[in-house]
């Protein structure tokens, strides 16, 4: 089996001129993740790298770009799972560097899945996390001048979804399978632009925004609550155990736009079997992926597709 990992950088409508920067930024992290894969045949720690680095680097929402709530305030959700049905997850958890490091440690040092809001955020601090500054909270900084323009708005939702009609959709994920078949995924995001805080999406739900078992992984993208209504991972993971990874994804996301429409979600995958794919009914979705015998990632921003990596 080669080993492979594809990323995703958040699915919906970015602007092509951040397109070449959003693109440098998913090479980077996918080489980075890339590398602990080869080095390690750890899928999960592959996953878990390629992730923090989206979050460190501030191009996305995610980590030190996270967008802000509605009260102006920076809540994290993240989450990690594996082939041997182990999941963590942390969700509102008030400004905490690399949540999806938290994640799984809440996933290898206690017996729950799912920490939140701010003693999930002691829990981290105990551990030794730290916290980001004001000066690194990119999102924080962009995001001050959408409050300011939009104060004469009449209500909170049309604030929230004027505010997300075409921008920051975003979500960061991975996923990932190392020489033996063994299967991981990991995702982290900011959330929604303007959400109500302590607001959580679908990123640190199992089946909703990320799942794994032993045949395959999926991460999820887009709007969390449509996610959460379809559990969009749980019925990739649960058709793939009957079909091919490119019809259990396309079957998947083709029941959610049923239901919610274009524009709102976009998902990757991966096989034990050596497939892995992207899907999206997004504008965009930012992705980049690599395999054993790559010389150099393949990073796109529009457009699904699935390949055989063995």
């Amino acid at each position: 089996m080669k080993r492979a990992i594809l990323i995703h950088g958040g699915a919906g409508s970015i602007k092509k001129k951040l397109w070449s920067t959003r693109m440098k930024g998913l090479k980077d992290a996918v080489l980075s993740g890339f590398n602990v894969l080869s080095s390690t045949d750890d899928s999960l720690e592959a996953v878990v790298q390629a992730v923090s680095a989206m979050e460190d680097s501030g191009l996305f929402n995610a980590g030190r770009g996270s967008v802000i709530t509605f009260g102006g305030k920076v809540e994290l959700d993240a989450a990690v799972a594996d082939w041997q049905g182990r999941y963590g997850a942390v969700g509102g958890v008030p400004n905490i560097k690399n949540p999806v490091k938290l994640a799984r440690e809440v996933m290898e040092r206690t017996k729950h899945h799912l920490l939140v809001g701010g003693d999930a955020k002691e829990f981290g601090l105990k551990l030794g996390f730290k916290e980001y500054t004001i000066n690194d909270l990119t999102g924080f900084t962009r995001l001050k001048t959408y409050l300011n323009n939009l104060k004469n708005e009449k209500t909170y939702y049309k604030k929230l979804y004027e505010a997300n009609k075409n921008v920051f959709h975003d979500t960061v994920g991975a996923v990932a399978v190392n020489s033996m078949g063994d299967v991981a995924a990991a995702v982290s995001t900011g959330g929604l632009l303007f959400k109500l805080d302590g607001r959580v999406g679908d990123s640190p739900i199992h089946g909703a925004g990320i799942m794994a078992d032993p045949l395959s992984a999926s991460v999820a993208t887009g709007i969390g609550e449509y996610i959460m209504d379809s559990m969009l991972t749980y019925l990739v993971v649960k058709y793939r155990r009957y079909m091919s990874l490119e019809a259990a994804c396309r079957k998947a996301l083709k029941l959610l736009t049923r239901y919610r429409g274009n524009n709102s979600a976009g998902l990757i995958c991966i096989d034990r079997y050596g497939y892995m794919g992207w899907m999206h009914n997004t504008e965009t979705m930012g992705r980049a992926y690599i395999y054993e015998d790559m010389n150099s990632p393949a990073v796109g921003m529009v457009g699904d597709g699935f390949i055989r990596i063995i």
